[in-house]
């Protein structure tokens, strides 16, 4: 028997008529989000919950998985402050700061944790260590925990290329889930990594039906961390570039970082194959600026060969130095009508030089910017 996901704790550690106990409850059926965030925020701010750790960790999760995660930071840093509750909260503050983009940071945080991993938290330690790209680390931690957690285990096999065992891997956990009662793809999606699987094993018809069904659940409970994740599988089967960057700016409003490197990673090949490189490298320059500075090493790792097989953007179509010097004011963060003054210009004329940039570099706006311009001087 596997062990299943601490999120779906039996109901026995909480009494069913805990606020917590409702607000983690409604994040597992996935529906109702702005409801269980509602008694997720009076369980922390509650006598009674706040002085329980299973209940504060229930309230805290179920602001994780709809998307608050600053505020779902801030309360687990306070119960970090309880020497008595560090077990209980060390790897959920290192959970959330990966899922911001931390890598890094969330890789040091558990270091400790890693000699005795808590088998409930080991899908979450095991994601920090794949997207490190430790993934020995990560196969030996699974063999000295009995059992294990299926969706650690497809991860591994995923990152690892193994894709059948991966799809396998995440249907199992998926069966594991709806065993209890959790239907949220904010607490695992396992359709949408079992899609992308799946896809790379030309198994379109299932990769297809899983995605759709994770698009739908991912829309019933609406964060658009969550929507994102899941338009990514939908939009690559589809082979529809409007769709596949419509989830990446829902990643990148989300600030899900990970999620939004795998998505500008796709987005850049699916660009390339339609010829525009320019734009596809924009993308990957931003996918591999993400990754570098989260400490992402896998996605930095595999797009770094892929750019230096792409020419550089602006190569036939150079920028002037009126075009250069208003890019570089734009990506260094001033308005348009701060370049203008600064540069003696008319609005117009800066807004005219910026569409100019945009078109030559393959780019839609100034969150590109930086990163192409510093690829190119």
């Amino acid at each position: 028997m596997t062990q299943r996901p601490r999120t779906a704790a039996p109901s026995a550690v909480v009494p069913r008529d805990c606020l917590a106990h409702r607000a983690i409850q409604a994040a597992h059926q996935g529906i109702h989000r702005s409801l269980a965030v509602q008694l997720a925020e009076r369980a922390l701010g509650g006598e009674e919950c706040a002085s329980d750790p299973s209940c504060f960790r229930h309230a805290v999760l179920t602001l994780v998985y709809a998307g608050d995660l600053p505020s779902a930071e801030a309360h687990c840093a306070a119960a970090l402050t309880r020497p008595e509750w560090r077990a209980e909260f060390t790897v959920l503050h290192a959970r959330i700061r990966y899922l911001a983009g931390d890598c890094a940071v969330a890789r040091e945080m558990v270091a400790g944790a890693l000699r005795a991993p808590p088998p409930g938290d080991l899908a979450w330690l095991v994601e920090i260590l794949v997207q490190r790209d430790e993934l020995a680390l990560a196969e030996s931690l699974l063999e000295s925990v009995p059992g294990g957690a299926l969706a650690a285990h497809a991860a591994v096999q995923l990152a690892s290329n193994r894709f059948e065992l991966a799809v396998d891997g995440y249907l199992a956990c998926g069966r594991e889930l709806a065993e209890s009662g959790i239907a949220n793809p904010a607490v695992v999606a396992w359709r949408s990594r079992a899609a992308l699987a799946a896809l790379a094993t030309r198994r379109v018809d299932l990769a297809l039906a899983l995605a759709d069904d994770e698009l739908v659940a991912a829309r019933r409970w609406g964060s658009p961390a969550t929507v994102g994740a899941a338009l990514h599988p939908v939009a690559l089967l589809r082979t529809d570039i409007d769709l596949l960057a419509d989830a990446v700016r829902l990643l990148d409003l989300a600030r899900a970082r990970n999620e939004q490197i795998w998505a500008l990673h796709d987005l850049g090949l699916l660009l390339r194959k339609r010829r525009d490189r320019g734009a596809a490298r924009a993308k990957l320059l931003l996918a591999d600026r993400l990754a570098r500075r989260g400490g992402n090493v896998r996605w930095s790792r595999r797009i770094r060969p892929v750019l230096e097989n792409l020419p550089a953007p602006g190569a036939t179509a150079p920028l002037t130095r009126q075009e250069t010097r208003v890019a570089r004011l734009a990506a260094a963060g001033h308005t348009n009508r701060q370049i203008a003054e600064k540069l003696s210009l008319t609005l117009r004329t800066v807004e005219f030089h910026l569409s100019g940039v945009y078109r030559k570099l393959g780019i839609s706006g100034r969150r590109e910017l930086s990163a192409v311009l510093a690829a190119l001087f």
